[in-house]
């Protein structure tokens, strides 16, 4: 444990590293984030020097994200007859768990060899969403994977929906744009998305569109002048291994596995940041794997359910392994 610096609330942040073998992970308790993540002594994921920068940019850089990940139309959802009114931080929605989410607030760590569990109790109401929610997030390194377990328990019927929002860039933070990393999506369906980037309702096939990563493709193949980059949610296929899909780098490949339904692929259209060592992170320099329940789920009876009810268990896994090509 180290010291990383000091909120704007006069807060103490704290940071953390677990390894194993090949693999190093550094973690501030601020937003539960992952901050460096390294392969081979090659830093794989974009991030920041300092909590300055982690308070005043945004992108939710390796941040836990919640209490419901991903955006809510117009910040409205029915549960039980009530409706309720979240606040509103990305246009007219609710983005991420909205104005002061997880990813800003100072989880309880507990460290154990190379393990480490982030824990947070969120009040009921806050940010508007019912139900005092107790979350807790485990990171576990081992034999080349990181893996990271969401749990969380309600008193109350609420929704849930918890992920990690790292930018990975398999050819190491300052070594410039994904545009040629090549990734392949156990996913033969997707939301398409309204142009505030909701969803429509729709769950359509990806075969002879942009979406269709069913086998390795370039991340820049289908880019034009209209079409820029991705920011949707895939509908992953279910087979026993729960694999989700391969991103390869240059000398990198790396696998990911989960038991949620959906994955939200974001190339980092609008990153305009510096970051860890003064590096200038421009668009496109990572992406993100965004394991999750589907966008606006809460507002779509045909997309998986998001609820959690009050003494249920919210329980999702999510791994990543990390090989040499």
């Amino acid at each position: 444990m180290k010291k990383f610096g000091t909120t704007k609330n006069n807060e103490e942040v704290y940071s953390y590293t677990i390894f194993d073998k090949n693999l190093t992970a550094t973690f501030i308790d601020y937003g539960a984030t992952l901050i460096s993540l390294k392969y081979k002594d090659k830093d794989i994921v974009l991030g920041y020097d300092n909590i300055a920068s982690y308070e005043e940019n945004g992108g939710y850089l390796g941040a836990t994200v919640g209490r419901y990940a991903n955006r809510i139309n117009k910040g409205e959802f029915v549960l039980n007859d009530t409706k309720y009114k979240l606040n509103i931080n990305d246009g007219s929605n609710n983005l991420h768990g909205g104005i002061n989410g997880f990813d800003s607030k100072i989880w309880k760590t507990c460290q154990s060899d190379n393990q480490l569990i982030f824990s947070y109790t969120s009040c009921d109401m806050e940010e508007n969403f019912p139900g005092t929610l107790k979350a807790e997030v485990k990171y576990t390194i081992k034999d080349d994977y990181l893996v990271i377990e969401y749990n969380a328990v309600s008193d109350k019927d609420t929704i849930c929906n918890l992920t990690n929002h790292t930018y990975f860039n398999l050819n190491g933070a300052e070594n410039g744009d994904i545009l040629d990393h090549k990734l392949k999506l156990n996913a033969d369906y997707y939301t398409p998305v309204n142009s505030e980037t909701i969803p429509t309702g729709e769950i359509k096939s990806v075969k002879g569109t942009p979406y269709d990563f069913t086998s390795f493709k370039e991340i820049k193949k289908d880019f034009n002048d209209e079409f820029f980059g991705y920011d949707e949610n895939f509908c992953l296929n279910k087979d026993d291994n729960n694999y989700g899909g391969t991103l390869l780098g240059e000398e990198i490949k790396m696998d990911f596995y989960t038991d949620m339904p959906g994955v939200q692929l974001y190339t980092g259209n609008f990153l305009n940041q510096k970051g860890k060592n003064d590096v200038m992170y421009n668009k496109y320099y990572g992406l993100c794997l965004e394991t999750q329940f589907y966008p606006d789920s809460p507002n779509n009876e045909n997309f998986p359910s998001a609820i959690l009810k009050a003494g249920e268990k919210y329980s999702h896994i999510t791994k990543y392994s990390f090989k040499m090509i």
